[in-house]
């Protein structure tokens, strides 16, 4: 038997709905058939500890060792702490590539600079995000950025904006980043009129209008904004519903909002669930009004669903707009509340799956690509 290519992935955890939308992303890329029965053996690094769940049993069925650093600083301290916690944890490891994932500049860099000074091979810096920063910490970040030149070897990104935001201009200019969608499993989102049914009846949405968002409670998320939009929109529509998908620091204090407003019976926090697929069959319409985005997959996990979607045009464009079914507004209260009304309960959803494909955004195609780069970064490629 040959001997397998042995990658280490690495990010601030990977249990689902806590760490965010990088774990979902590298769990839809390593249990695609491409890579799941492949000559690659992945295992997972968290910098923090985590759970794993829902993904440990999957991960370790497929042979994964599962790794936590058990850091929990902030600030200059936590990259002092990744830097040394990662050497030591290398120190005794036979890795071919490290593949680093992250959404903060100064970590994705660490990382890093960590696996290639513990000397590894091949170290890849995956951006997963498009970050906003003050002019201060943008004189900061150009001055960090050319520090990728020599602390990695291959660079990936979900959008051009998030490479912008990572990458030294350099590696933009001369087109040396690697496009990496945030694929998916497009058929289980698709359309299923039975689930809606079972769903909308499960939560008694049958006559109602349901307005669907996921993501964390966090600034980035925005959903102060949001509850603000649908504050209006409930005056205009009895009929409308909030569904919130998620967790996160920020959801007491949202939740204290929709009280205030007395918009209590009309706001549904479902909390973090593992059936987002089937939820998003119950929806009507699909709201993302993140400040900043990387991507947003969810965007196009409810493209897949068929849905009709309010944007924030502070998400990359390009990259998520698959079908014509989404629409980027600016976020503001009027603006947003004048798409809503727009948009009717029922439609065609069914969409084709070739179009997510030639998108990319198709697991089983983007699977095969990240092998591709795997087996001729490690020079072992069939």
């Amino acid at each position: 038997m040959e001997k397998k290519i042995r990658v280490l992935l690495v990010t601030s955890g990977f249990r689902k709905g806590v760490s965010g939308g990088i774990a979902s992303v590298l769990h839809n890329y390593c249990t695609a058939s491409a890579l799941e029965n492949s000559e690659i053996q992945f295992d997972y690094l968290s910098l923090g500890y985590q759970t794993f769940e829902p993904y440990r049993e999957e991960i370790e069925a497929c042979g994964g060792n599962l790794y936590c650093l058990d850091i929990h600083s902030n600030g200059k301290r936590r990259l002092i702490d990744i830097f040394f916690r990662m050497r030591k944890f290398l120190k005794d490891k036979s890795y071919d590539i490290v593949h680093t994932n992250s959404g903060a500049l100064t970590q994705l860099l660490m990382m890093c600079i960590a696996a290639k000074t513990s000397g590894i091979n091949t170290v890849i810096a995956h951006s997963h995000n498009a970050l906003i920063k003050s002019k201060g910490t943008q004189i900061v970040y150009n001055c960090l950025k050319p520090l990728f030149y020599v602390a990695a070897d291959e660079y990936y990104a979900c959008a051009l904006v998030a490479a912008e935001s990572m990458f030294p201009k350099g590696i933009i200019k001369r087109d040396k980043w690697v496009f990496i969608p945030n694929a998916i499993n497009i058929e289980k989102f698709l359309y299923n009129e039975e689930t809606r049914i079972s769903y909308r009846k499960q939560f008694r949405f049958e006559d109602k209008f349901v307005i669907g968002h996921v993501g964390r409670f966090n600034e980035q998320k925005n959903h102060a904004f949001l509850v603000d939009v649908f504050s209006e929109v409930s005056k205009q529509r009895d009929d409308a519903l909030l569904m919130l998908v998620g967790n996160g620091d920020l959801q007491q204090s949202i939740k204290d909002k929709v009280e205030e407003l007395g918009l209590s019976e009309k706001v549904i926090f479902m909390g973090q669930r593992n059936d987002v697929n089937c939820l998003m069959q119950a929806m009507d319409c699909f709201v993302f009004p993140s400040i900043f985005e990387g991507l947003g997959m969810v965007l196009i996990e409810a493209q897949a669903a068929g849905l009709p979607i309010i944007s924030s045009d502070q998400v990359p464009v390009n990259e998520t707009q698959v079908t014509e079914y989404i629409k980027y507004v600016p976020l503001s209260v009027d603006k947003w509340i004048e798409s809503l009304r727009g948009i009717g309960r029922r439609r065609n959803r069914f969409e084709n799956i070739s179009i997510f494909s030639k998108a990319g955004y198709e697991i089983d195609s983007a699977a095969e690509k990240l092998r591709r780069l795997y087996c001729e970064h490690s020079n072992s490629c069939k």
